[in-house]
């Protein structure tokens, strides 16, 4: 019957979020906005790994990066445990690395290349969700009063009232 009171608190957590990484990219990617990250960190060309559990989006930044033929090579790997083989085998000039997988996600392969003398050097695009990332910024600035009960009328008025006066200076 105690009423549960969570609201994320602000920190720093959302600013140092994506540290280490060189870039972000959003899905749904779009050509020109790859091939503008890709000039930007290789100019030259040079040998691209993707790195995503979904293959159709693997499969979909291969084409854009054939369609093109500016001189990028691509390689792929489906999951962090395959991707760091393959890094260790030969370090590619740059990595699109998907945040969200099973098993060794994003920012785990990117601590463990960040740990390794031959590929900590190499640039780290992430690449995310819109979705999923709307849905942890809002969750981030949520505030949620839960009583099993649920709130009768004067307790659910008294706290819209401390929270619209809580907030209030913002709006003003």
């Amino acid at each position: 019957g105690v009423p549960l009171v969570s609201c994320q608190l602000p920190g720093h957590g959302d600013a140092s979020a994506l540290a280490g990484f060189a870039a972000r990219l959003n899905k749904p990617v779009e050509q020109e906005q790859l091939l503008a990250m890709l000039s930007r960190f290789l100019p030259q060309g040079g040998e691209v790994l993707v790195v995503d559990d979904d293959r159709a989006f693997v499969q979909l930044i291969l084409r854009m990066l054939e369609a093109q033929g500016n001189g990028y090579r691509a390689r792929y790997a489906y999951g962090g445990e395959e991707a760091l083989r393959k890094m260790r085998e030969r370090p590619p000039s740059l990595v699109l690395l998907d945040l969200v997988m099973p098993g060794l996600d994003g920012f785990a392969v990117l601590r463990a290349m960040q740990a390794e003398q031959a590929l900590a050097r190499v640039p780290v695009v992430a690449v995310t969700g819109i979705s999923t990332e709307e849905r942890a910024r809002a969750k981030r600035h949520s505030f949620a009063v839960r009583k099993r009960a649920g709130l009768r009328e004067k307790e659910l008025l008294a706290l819209l009232r401390a929270v619209l006066e809580a907030v209030q200076a913002e709006y003003a």
